[in-house]
């Protein structure tokens, strides 16, 4: 377990949370669950992230949206937040994806978090703290996620029945996130789907400009999660021997962009320009 998450469930058991919390880190560290696991220690109930998921307990607000959070989309949440609580018990609002938060967004978030009701507890989740802005990194307990390859590893040693070419595969794409490798194993169609992604990159990357416009084409036209192309460029990437600075810099800058209001067509065409496979 995180060291991070294990002081926070102590502190979480005898419920007192700060009032608000910034998780961060690389997909598919666990944090979305982690957060879920907190939130259910404030309630008298016994709770499973299943069931926070289906609604079951009204005090816990969830936004889960891979797309511009709005303003309107906040006031609701803080709306909800002012209610009286059913029980006297802890409100709770877990922002998924916090990155997309426009800046409307953050004005308003930023005066809730500022000035907390009691009993209320506020996650951010993020997998790019630094695109959120100082305002509200200051005022959030900052939690840690990072890639740990040793449990991914001790993972895959707890599973002997697996085929010793699945495992090789999983560590390759989980890279030291131990909930991505959790999901490949018991998922072996989505691993299949993860190698045909990186081969039709590869391939893409190896043809011609036509090819690589199209490709943008389709992801700029919603074809696929936008976020998506991302993870398969990071697998690309290492599994390249030729790797270089350039190449480096170009993936970095470009995820970064891809975070604001960009033309993303433009963005992925000059970016596969940019890269020579």
């Amino acid at each position: 377990m995180n060291k991070n998450i294990a002081k926070l469930t102590e502190i979480f058991r005898v419920r007192e949370p700060s009032h608000a919390y910034l998780f961060w880190g690389p997909k598919y560290t666990g944090k979305f669950q982690s957060v879920l696991d907190l939130a259910a220690l404030l309630y008298d109930e016994e709770l499973t992230s299943e069931a926070i998921l289906r609604g079951q307990n009204p005090e816990i607000n969830i936004i889960n949206q891979n797309e511009s959070i709005k303003v309107e989309t906040i006031r609701d949440l803080i709306h909800k937040l002012t209610l009286s609580s059913f029980t006297g018990s802890f409100k709770v609002a877990i922002i998924n994806h916090a990155e997309n938060l426009t800046m409307e967004a953050v004005n308003i978030l930023l005066k809730t978090i500022e000035e907390p009701s009691a009993k209320t507890v506020i996650f951010l989740i993020t997998k790019k703290k630094e695109v959120l802005p100082e305002t509200i990194l200051s005022r959030c307990q900052p939690v840690s996620f990072q890639l740990n390859h040793k449990d991914v590893e001790n993972f895959l040693e707890s599973l002997p029945t697996l085929d010793k070419n699945y495992k090789k595969d999983i560590a390759h794409f989980a890279f030291g996130r131990p909930f991505l490798a959790k999901k490949l194993s018991r998922d072996l169609g989505l691993l299949a789907e993860f190698k045909q992604r990186a081969l039709r990159l590869e391939r893409v990357l190896a043809g011609d400009f036509a090819g690589r416009f199209k490709l943008a084409q389709e992801i700029a036209q919603g074809g696929e999660d936008g976020g998506e192309i991302f993870d398969d460029l990071d697998f690309w990437w290492r599994s390249r021997v030729d790797k270089s600075l350039a190449m480096a810099r170009a993936l970095v800058s470009a995820e970064e962009a891809d975070n604001f209001q960009v033309n993303r067509r433009l963005l992925l065409e000059n970016l596969f320009i940019s890269l020579n496979a």
